[in-house]
Formats: structure tokens, C-alpha cells, sequence
């Protein structure tokens, strides 16, 4: 059974399905092409997973647009990657009392 599920997620590597399926979320510097400190719609749809035009992506734009500026920020983008399941940035954890 081991085998199968290890032989299964290769074929799903080598075939691009994982990329669909889990895609990994967009890393702030790498989609501001253009080095400005922030986020048009272009970049990030370009960035998030290639869907640009994609219903989807235009809501989640405007949920991250939180000052609806037309732009996101760093700070305004910094809770989406946790959302999205980014492990290098884990929220901070609420203290037991």
C-alpha cells in the first residue's frame, strides 16, 4: 500500500495534477515584477497559480484588497499566505489561560 501512494504522488508530480491540485501560494517578492512594494491585480493573478481572469482570483483579490486601493500591500498580503497554508509564516498562537 506504501508503494502505491508513493508511485501515485509521483505520477501526479511528473504529470503536473499537484500543481493544480495544491498549488503553492504566491511569494510577495517574486510577484511584484515590478519592484514597487506592492501588488496589482496582473502580478497577483500571474502569481496565483497563472488564473488571470479567473472569477476566483478576481474575489480573492478584492477580499485581500482590504483598503480596496487597487493595490496590495505587504501588510494586506502577509494573512492571506498564512490562509492559504504557508508554513514558513504560522500565526501567532493565542496563550491558554
Amino acid at each position: 500500500m506504501k508503494h502505491k501512494i508513493i508511485l501515485l504522488t509521483l505520477v501526479a508530480a511528473l504529470s503536473g495534477i499537484g500543481d493544480a491540485v495544491a498549488a503553492e501560494p504566491p511569494n510577495f517578492a517574486t510577484a511584484d515584477k515590478n519592484k514597487d512594494g506592492k501588488l496589482d491585480y496582473n502580478e497577483f493573478a500571474a502569481a496565483d497559480a497563472g488564473r488571470k481572469g479567473d472569477e476566483n482570483t478576481k474575489q480573492m483579490f478584492e477580499k485581500i484588497d482590504t483598503d480596496h486601493d487597487k493595490f496590495i500591500s505587504m501588510t494586506e498580503f502577509a494573512p492571506y499566505r498564512v490562509r492559504r497554508g504557508d508554513t514558513t509564516k504560522k500565526p501567532d498562537k493565542k496563550k491558554k489561560k
